[in-house]
């Protein structure tokens, strides 16, 4: 926007006070621990550059269907609409959250971690772009019932989800096992075994320790996973990689 306004010394200096904070928060930390300034952001970059078919995909619109989704419909619908019309109140912030949609919808790794930030942006410019919407629309007006319907439609399978999501988490599975093992002190190695199965990535944090992937089942160039598969040999179950 500053650069629209030609306001080309205050859009200068906004551009260096963020590259000077984002050194100092960022910058000195990957020096510390990796290479250079900025290594894990260009890591990122990188690897889910060379990964974007890796992970899942799908059509251009599938973040548009995961936002009505996830917002619950028909009050999803409201806040997309009153978004839509929050471009001149809120400029920077409505075609901030456009682009960014835009450039994920475009992307083919369509994991639905990289929209969930957008969701927060959609809520707060959605309520007040549809309250004022609803305030000059003669439908609506006439709808109120509707409308008190469908927002307690919402409510109620959010507070359904929050109470569900309160006693459990995703990923269990692979995380409890972990913090179990982090406990032991002569813990020398992690084997998962997940048989025929697409091998599922540990989170690895939760061990506590320094850990290393060892992958000699992923290439398996000795055939090993292959003979215990056919039952050639008789060590214990391994599997397509353990952690050492």
């Amino acid at each position: 926007m500053l650069l629209y306004n030609r306001q080309w010394r205050d859009a200068l200096a906004l551009a260096a006070g963020f590259a000077l904070a984002a050194f100092l928060i960022q910058g000195t930390i990957d020096i510390i621990f990796f290479d250079y300034p900025f290594h894990s952001i260009v890591a990122y970059f990188l690897y889910n550059t060379e990964n974007a078919y890796g992970y899942s995909t799908g059509p251009v619109y599938r973040f548009a269907l995961t936002i009505l989704g996830f917002l619950v419909p028909p009050v999803s619908a409201f806040l997309v609409v009153g978004y839509a019309r929050t471009a001149k109140l809120a400029p920077k912030l409505f075609w901030g959250g456009l682009i960014f949609f835009v450039a994920h919808s475009l992307f083919p790794n369509k994991q639905e971690r990289f929209i969930l930030p957008l969701l927060p942006l959609i809520m707060v410019l959605g309520v007040i772009g549809w309250q004022s919407f609803v305030r000059q629309s003669v439908f609506w007006q006439k709808r109120r019932k509707l409308l008190a319907i469908s927002w307690g439609f919402f409510w109620v399978i959010n507070l359904i989800a929050a109470v569900g999501l309160a006693f459990t988490y995703t990923k269990k599975s692979r995380v409890a096992p972990l913090v179990y093992l982090s406990d032991k002190p002569n813990l020398d190695g992690v084997v998962l075994e997940f048989g025929n199965h697409s091998v599922k990535t540990p989170p690895l944090f939760y061990l506590g320790r320094p850990s290393v992937v060892y992958d000699e089942y992923l290439t398996d160039e000795d055939m090993v996973w292959e003979e215990y598969l056919q039952g050639k040999n008789n060590f214990p179950r391994t599997s397509s990689w353990s952690i050492l």
